[in-house]
């Protein structure tokens, strides 16, 4: 049996995490939330994860994916209402 010690400290950077579908759908929905420009990375893109793009763009925000870059903008003007494809 191996022992852990846990000092106190600070932590700073970034943080590579396994994607996960459903931590990206959240990740997206926040962005067009946020009202702001946003970066989600990395992405695996799905049928599910292009219908959850679709919807946030029908509601006004930009999108733009690039490899497994998502680049979202919710700065602009919203749509108060929309026709979502769920699909």
């Amino acid at each position: 049996m191996s022992t852990v010690k846990i000092a106190k400290s600070e932590f700073f950077g970034s943080l590579d995490a396994i994607p996960s579908k459903s931590d990206a759908h959240r990740a997206i929905i926040c962005a067009l939330l946020s009202r702001k420009k946003c970066t989600i990375s990395p992405i695996i893109m799905s049928n599910d994860i292009s219908a959850t793009i679709g919807a946030i763009q029908a509601l006004g925000a930009v999108c733009k994916v690039n490899g497994s870059v998502l680049n979202v903008d919710a700065s602009v003007p919203l749509n108060d209402y929309a026709e979502i494809n769920c699909r």
